[in-house]
């Protein structure tokens, strides 16, 4: 459309010019009356504006904090060491009580945390009564712990069972005396 209608003014105006001075000046006036049509018609070109000032009141930029620093490695997961559980039992008894029973779930979750490879089970009795009833009382008090520590989850190909009646005392005592630290079952787990 511009074109034609460059076209059609640059003519109109060779049109209207006198003779003579179409005679006169001939293609380069009409090319001039062209340039300066296309300089009427096309917007003079406005420089882009320019940013507002910066007020004056504004503190520089601050530097940003450093970067927090990555988190430590996660601790190394606990050693399994051979440790030793004692439960105590009441005087001529191989029933285990509530603190009994504590003592070896703890015993049975450190052995399966730490995948114990062989847990020991000694029963022990104190020196009241004859050696050999003190002998079957140790060895019931032992299986009665090996078999709970099995209803808790432990393999019964993991658990060696030894008793030892009266002969390896806690706290060394005369025959005949009732001692609460000698009646007990010690459990082993090693690892």
């Amino acid at each position: 459309m511009k074109p034609l209608l460059i076209t059609l003014t640059a003519v109109l105006m060779a049109a209207t010019l006198p003779s003579s001075a179409r005679a006169e000046t001939g293609f380069q006036k009409l090319g001039r009356c062209f340039t300066d049509l296309v300089a009427c018609l096309t917007p003079p070109r406005r420089p882009p504006p320019a940013p507002p000032p910066a007020p004056d009141n504004i503190p520089p930029p601050q530097p940003l904090p450093p970067a927090p620093l990555p988190p430590p490695p996660p601790a190394p997961p606990p050693a399994y060491e051979a440790r030793e559980f004692i439960v105590y039992f009441p005087f001529d008894s191989a029933v285990l009580d509530e603190s009994g029973q504590i003592v070896l779930v703890a015993a049975a979750n450190y052995a399966k945390s730490g995948n114990a490879t062989r847990i020991v089970v000694v029963g022990h009795a104190d020196t009241a009564g004859p050696d050999a009833y003190n002998i079957g009382l140790s060895e019931r008090r032992a299986k009665a712990t090996a078999d709970t520590l099995v209803n808790l989850g432990i393999s019964a190909s993991t658990i060696a069972v030894d008793w030892k009646g009266e002969s390896a005392p806690a706290v060394a005592t005369g025959d005949g005396v009732s001692e609460p630290l000698n009646r007990r079952v010690t459990i082993s787990p090693n690892f």
